[in-house]
């Protein structure tokens, strides 16, 4: 209605217009619901519970203010403040009210103007800008995660929106930076033409998909790594946060992984010469080697060492009695002789294991595995 003048307005059965007057209130809206479904109480059977429903409401407002972060929202229940969201500059700015958790330190965030791409069937004339614009943040991998992919979020033009494409890029893009089976917080937002979005594919519209997907999951792609990358701009929070002050503990004097050469004299010319130097994370040890540093994942490296004593103490021993075993394909018969059992036919799918089987000595316990 435009001017100077606040209205209000008042909405009855079917979306109808019960009243309109003039009102003195501050800029903005105020959006109150009230008795719903009154008149039909059957629509109230099977609802989900009320918390589960506010919590529904609280998450859809969560959303919107991520795509416009310079609005505030004050939401009220039975006259009683809920929450609000106080308005911020950018959506990094605004993240850290909805996940507490996180700081804004924790966030880095990326503002790109992208080139729509050349095979666009727009027409120069009728589209608004020949640029579209991405807006991205993303936690620090270092310093923020999540156990689920429930903060891989994508808007839209001012809207969120589920895109399984976009959702499967970020994932993939935040694959090697991430402990394992945690997932990123990223938020995207891409405000682009029309005619890049295929309307066709969902009909009824809860997901979208984008033309010429391969060439936004490269622009995706690269605006994470540049996030995700260390420049000027992030260097000095990167190296003076007391985060990495803890990352880092220093590793064990006493700490013998049987991989250094016995004369240290020789660890130049050694290719095996490896020295850890520091642990991170519970979960990596940083080790010196001669062609550079490496990082040991120290699950996979414990699994190795089991393997290895495995292999150097398997040994044959006598069995009584002999093992029958049970249908064995040719190429189970072939994998047992390889390895040094005798096999003998004993009957119709039938074999006698006849004189060994292997076992693992250990000068504590002796693990006994049959075939």
């Amino acid at each position: 209605m435009g001017g100077k003048l606040g209205w209000r307005i008042s909405y009855g059965d079917g979306g109808k217009v019960v009243q309109v007057e003039v009102t003195a209130i501050a800029p903005g809206t105020v959006v109150t619901v009230s008795h719903l479904f009154g008149n039909c109480s059957s629509r109230r059977q099977g609802l989900p519970t009320a918390a589960q429903q506010m919590k529904a409401v609280q998450a859809t407002i969560h959303q919107i203010a991520l795509c416009h972060p310079q609005v505030t929202w004050q939401v009220c229940q039975n006259d009683r403040q809920w929450f609000t969201i106080s308005p911020a500059a950018t959506t990094g700015q605004l993240i850290p009210q909805i996940l507490t958790q996180v700081r804004q330190g924790d966030l880095q965030e990326v503002k790109l103007e992208i080139p729509n791409p050349a095979n666009s069937c727009t027409d120069t004339i009728n589209r608004v800008s020949l640029h579209s614009s991405l807006n991205l943040v993303v936690g620090l991998p270092d310093r923020t995660h999540r156990h689920r992919p429930d903060w891989v979020r994508v808007a839209i033009n001012g809207r969120m929106v589920k895109t399984p494409e976009l959702e499967q890029t970020i994932l993939s893009a935040f694959h090697k930076t991430l402990p394992r089976d945690r997932y990123p917080i990223c938020f995207l937002h891409l405000a682009i033409s029309p005619d890049q979005i295929n309307w066709n594919r969902n009909p009824a519209k809860t997901e979208i998909y984008l033309n010429e997907i391969i060439y936004w999951q490269e622009q995706i792609t690269q605006a994470i790594n540049q996030a995700l990358s260390i420049s000027s701009n992030n260097l000095k929070e990167a190296v003076h946060t007391t985060r990495v002050s803890k990352l880092l503990k220093a590793a064990e004097a006493k700490g013998g992984y049987n991989f250094n050469p016995q004369n240290p004299k020789e660890d130049r010319k050694n290719p095996n010469s490896l020295k850890a130097v520091a642990q991170v994370s519970n979960t990596y040890i940083v080790a010196e080697h001669p062609s550079g540093m490496w990082l040991v994942e120290q699950h996979i490296a414990h699994e190795r060492v089991l393997y290895e004593q495995l292999c150097d103490n398997w040994q044959l021993v006598p069995v009584e009695p002999p093992i029958i075993l049970y249908q064995l394909s040719p190429a189970q018969v072939s994998q047992l002789q390889r390895i040094g059992l005798e096999i003998e036919p004993f009957g119709e799918q039938l074999w006698d294991s006849a004189k060994h089987t292997r076992h693992l000595c250990n000068s504590e316990k002796t693990v006994q595995k049959q075939f």
